[in-house]
C-alpha cells in the first residue's frame, strides 16, 4: 500500500510508517525472513516518497544485507563436512538440504542489482560479490521464467554485470592497479565493452525489445563505457587512435536516445518508474554539460547543441510531471499534501534555469572525470535534488 496508494497524503504516512515497522522488526524485534526482506527491497525500489524525509537508502541495503546473509539466501545450502560435524556434535538433528526456492533467487538477484546500482551512483562501498551460485540463480531464473516479470529481471541483471566490469577497468577509480602490470590500451576495453553490450542486446527476448526502462538502462550502461573519453589524461587514448572521438559521438548518439525515449513515456506512466531513473537523469544531465564543455581539437561542441535541445527537453519533462496527478489519477478526493510528481517538476524547471545560465560557448571549460563526479554529487547534495533523489545519496 505504500508504493501504491494514490493519495499523497497517506502514501507519505505511510512511507514514514514503513521505515517505523522496518526498525521495530529489525531492532526490536530481529525479525529475520523473507517477508521483511522483500518488503524492504521492494520500498527502496519503488517508493517515491521516502525522499522526502531524511534518505536512509543505504541505510536500508545494509538491513537487506543481513537479512540475505542470516537467510544463508546468497548460496546453495551447505553440506561442508565441518559444519555437519559440529551440528553434530551439537545434537542437531540433521535435515535434507533445500534447494533454494525460486523467490529466493529473485530476491538474491534483485538485491544484487540494487547493491551494484548504488556503488555506481553514490561511489561508497562495493557491490555484493558475483558468484558460482549468482550465476546459477540467473540461469534458474531465466529457464524457468515463472512470472511475466522475470524475463525483465534476468536482463537487468545481465546489464549490471556489464557495468560491474566498466567498473573494474584501469581508469574507474575504485581498482588499484599494479605499477608492474602492463595494462591493454583503453580501446581494447571499450571494444570489448562494445562486444558484450552487443552481445547482450542481441539476446533481449522479443517480448521486451521495445521495454523503455530497460532501453534506458542500456543507454545508461553505453555512457558509463564509453565516458572516459570525457577524461583529459594524456595516457588514456593512443594519439594516433580516433577511440576518444569514437566514445565522444556514442555518448552524445546514447544521450540523444535516452532523451527520445524518456520523452515518449506517458505521465500516466510516470507512477510506476523506478528510483533508479531519476539517478540515470541526473548521470545524464550531468554527461550532456560535458559534452557540451569539452575542449579537444578534435570534438566539435556545436555537435551537441544540434543533437539534444536540452532546453526543450527539460521543458516537456517539467510538463509531463505536472501532467501526472491528473494522468495517474492521484489524489481524486483531495490530499493536504503536494503530489511527489508536481514537486519533481518543480526540481526539473531548476536544472532549467541552470542550464540556461550555463555559458556554454566554451569558456565555462571542461570537467575532468573526478569534477563530474563531483557535480553529480553536489547536484545529488542540494536540497531541491535531494528531495527526489534522496534515496541515492545517503
Amino acid at each position: 500500500m505504500t508504493v501504491a496508494s494514490n493519495n499523497s497524503t497517506q502514501q507519505i504516512a505511510l512511507s514514514r510508517e514503513a521505515r517505523a515497522i522496518f526498525g521495530q522488526e529489525a531492532f526490536v524485534r530481529k525479525t529475520k525472513n523473507m517477508d521483511l526482506l522483500l518488503a524492504i527491497l521492494v520500498y527502496i525500489t519503488w517508493d517515491h516518497q521516502h525522499s522526502m524525509d531524511k534518505p536512509i537508502f543505504l541505510t536500508l541495503l545494509h538491513f537487506a544485507t543481513a537479512i540475505l546473509y542470516e537467510l544463508g539466501l546468497d548460496k546453495a545450502s551447505s553440506s561442508d563436512p565441518s559444519l555437519v560435524l559440529a551440528n553434530d556434535m551439537k545434537g542437531v538433528v540433521r535435515q535434507p538440504p533445500k534447494p533454494p526456492t525460486l523467490e529466493e533467487r529473485r530476491a538474491w538477484l534483485g538485491f544484487f542489482m540494487l547493491s551494484s546500482r548504488s556503488t555506481a551512483i553514490m561511489r561508497k562501498g562495493d557491490t555484493i560479490s558475483w558468484t558460482a551460485y549468482s550465476d546459477e540463480c540467473l540461469r534458474v531464473i531465466e529457464t524457468q521464467n515463472e512470472l511475466a516479470s522475470d524475463a525483465l529481471l534476468v536482463q537487468q541483471v545481465k546489464l549490471r554485470l556489464i557495468s560491474e566490469r566498466v567498473r573494474d577497468t584501469p581508469w574507474s577509480s575504485v581498482v588499484t592497479q599494479d605499477e608492474d602490470f602492463a595494462s591493454p590500451p583503453t580501446t581494447v576495453y571499450i571494444k570489448s565493452l562494445e562486444r558484450q553490450l552487443q552481445a547482450f542486446k542481441s539476446g533481449i527476448p522479443v517480448e521486451l525489445l521495445e521495454n523503455k526502462t530497460l532501453l534506458m538502462e542500456i543507454h545508461d550502461t553505453s555512457l558509463q563505457i564509453h565516458e572516459v573519453a570525457l577524461s583529459h589524461g594524456s595516457d588514456i587514448f593512443s594519439p594516433s587512435s580516433n577511440q576518444r572521438l569514437e566514445s565522444l559521438y556514442a555518448c552524445l548518439n546514447t544521450a540523444s536516445s535516452w532523451v527520445s525515449i524518456f520523452l515518449a513515456i506517458q505521465p500516466a506512466q510516470y507512477v510506476g518508474l523506478p528510483t533508479s531513473t531519476f539517478a540515470q537523469f541526473v548521470h545524464l544531465f550531468v554527461t550532456i554539460y560535458r559534452l557540451a564543455t569539452f575542449e579537444d581539437s578534435s570534438w566539435d561542441r556545436q555537435l551537441v547543441r544540434e543533437t539534444i535541445d536540452v532546453t526543450n527537453f527539460l521543458e516537456v519533462t517539467e510538463r509531463n510531471f505536472l501532467l501526472v496527478k491528473d494522468a495517474a489519477g492521484l489524489d481524486k478526493n483531495g490530499s493536504a499534501d503536494v503530489d511527489i510528481f508536481s514537486i519533481f517538476a518543480v526540481r526539473i524547471k531548476v536544472f532549467k534555469i541552470w542550464w540556461a545560465g550555463t555559458n556554454l560557448d566554451g569558456s565555462a571549460g571542461t570537467l575532468e572525470e573526478e569534477e563530474a563526479a563531483d557535480l553529480h554529487m553536489e547536484f545529488l547534495d542540494e536540497e531541491w535534488l535531494r528531495d527526489m533523489l534522496g534515496p541515492w545519496n545517503e
